[in-house]
Formats: structure tokens, sequence, C-alpha cells
């Protein structure tokens, strides 16, 4: 064992006090009054050990939101913010998104968009007014303006 200077070892002792209550190393480097990596060095199996905690609550918080739930009741049953559930889970809000339609959506509000809505998001609506605009060169059949906003011209209408 290394016989260390008293001195040392109070800051090693307040330090890893400092890291436990969740502190930054380069917080607790300033307060103790000594280097990074020492810092570094003295708390790294609390740094360690609290890594492996998080990562046991971002599955668990994925497990329940893949289950339903939405960040904030997720957030409230395990204590943090729905800004973090959000973080944590941002690959599944983005690529889990087929096995979320519908009623399984914890957005989901049964079924209250507006039927225009619906229409206008189809697959079918943007063929269609994708072919009038280009059928039409782009040009508005009323004032003749070519580009920009422009909407369909309705003489064969959508179905």
């Amino acid at each position: 064992m290394i016989k260390r200077p008293r001195h040392t070892i109070i800051k090693m002792t307040q330090a890893r006090n400092l890291c436990i209550q969740g502190l930054s190393i380069l917080k607790i480097a300033d307060i103790v009054g000594c280097g990074k990596s020492s810092i570094d060095r003295w708390c790294r199996d609390i740094y360690v050990q609290k890594s492996q905690e998080r990562k046991q609550i971002k599955r668990k918080a994925r497990k329940m939101y893949l289950q339903g739930m939405n960040s904030k009741e997720v957030g409230k049953q395990l204590g943090y913010s729905s800004g973090n559930i959000q973080i944590w889970c941002k690959n599944i809000m983005r690529n889990g998104s087929e096995c979320r339609l519908g009623n399984k959506n914890p957005a989901w509000r049964n079924g209250v968009s507006p039927i225009i809505h619906n229409v206008r998001e189809s697959y079918k609506y943007k063929e269609w007014r994708n072919t009038i605009f280009v059928r039409d060169n782009w040009t508005c059949q009323e004032c003749g303006q070519y580009g920009g906003h422009l909407n369909v011209e309705h003489k064969k209408h959508f179905q």
C-alpha cells in the first residue's frame, strides 16, 4: 500500500464524497484544489458504478417506453425529467415508429385528426398534387405565376 501524506488523504476523501453527490470532475478539482487526473484516479470506481446504474435505468426507461408509456409517465416513475427520457428514447422514436402507429402511440387521442389532415398526408393525394404541378409546368392557372407557393387548380378533382 502506498503511504500518502495526511493532507492528500483528506483531499481524496473530500473528492470521493463530492463525487458521490454527483458533481463533475472539474467542479471537484476546483473545490478540492488539485488536478483533474487525480480526481479521476480517486473516483474512477464511483464513476464506473454510476455509469452502470445509469445504463440499467436507461434500459428500463426504453422498455417502459416501448410498452406504450409516454415520456412524462416514464420520467415520473423513474424520477427523471421527461426531457431526459426523450433523449434516451430518441432512437426508438425515430426507428421504432412502425410499432407505435395508431392506438399504440402514446400521443394517440382516439382518432381525432381532422379528415382533411389525413387526406393531405396520404400518399395518393401527394402523388395527385405532384402530377397536376408537372402537367401545368409548375405554373398557376389563374395568375400565371411560375414556381413559389402554388395551389392545385381543380380541373380534375382528387378522388
